[in-house]
């Protein structure tokens, strides 16, 4: 029990911070900090799983499917550490090139 209330303190601490209203983002840039980390995985599976509110769902949706779910986890992980495929534009702070049902509801870069 323990462990599962540090890991909820850990994200609400590490959760993103708002920014101005906007529709740019850095897909897998979760936190919102300019780094892809595990810290946004773990933000992308708290989404999810805990129901932890983002910044911007096409942040989460790392392999630009439409639809954030593990899948987009997993994703990130493979590019972090087993030299996955490469993250789908924006890959700098833009709009999102691909129609799909997610938006931001802040600027998060």
């Amino acid at each position: 029990m323990f462990r599962v209330a540090a890991l909820v303190c850990l994200l609400v601490v590490a959760s993103p911070t708002p920014a101005p209203a906007g529709d740019d983002f850095v897909r897998g840039d979760v936190s919102a900090n300019e780094e892809l980390t595990i810290l946004d995985v773990t933000l992308i599976l708290a989404g999810i799983f805990l129901g932890l509110p983002v910044l911007c769902e096409d942040a989460n949706d790392t392999n630009d499917t439409g639809v954030v779910n593990i899948n987009d986890a997993i994703f990130l992980l493979g590019y972090l550490f087993s030299a996955g495929p490469p993250i789908p534009p924006p890959n700098v702070c833009d709009e999102d090139p691909t129609s799909d049902g997610l938006d931001c509801d802040e600027e998060t870069c």
